[in-house]
């Protein structure tokens, strides 16, 4: 039986990777810890259907959520 694609070395690193970057910008943001919780779940999903790249990981996950992935802009701002 394969294991799950979320448990292989490379997911585990882009998982950790991304939710590194997410937390920095929920934090600079200044969004409560149960965000983080949120976020985290969403980067573990994204990696189980195969995403390895930590930056995509990060940015669909704060998308996903209304969320810019950069901490220069307030959630839910205009990528305009």
């Amino acid at each position: 039986m394969k294991a799950p694609a979320a448990s292989d070395r490379d997911a585990t690193a882009a998982i950790t990777e991304a939710c590194e970057k997410a937390n920095q910008s929920m934090q600079d943001w200044g969004q409560p810890d149960i965000f983080k919780n949120i976020i985290a779940r969403r980067i573990i999903e994204l990696a189980t259907k195969g995403e390895r790249d930590p930056d995509q990981l990060c940015q669909q996950a704060l998308r996903s959520f209304g969320f810019n992935e950069s901490p220069s802009l307030q959630p839910g701002a205009s990528d305009s």
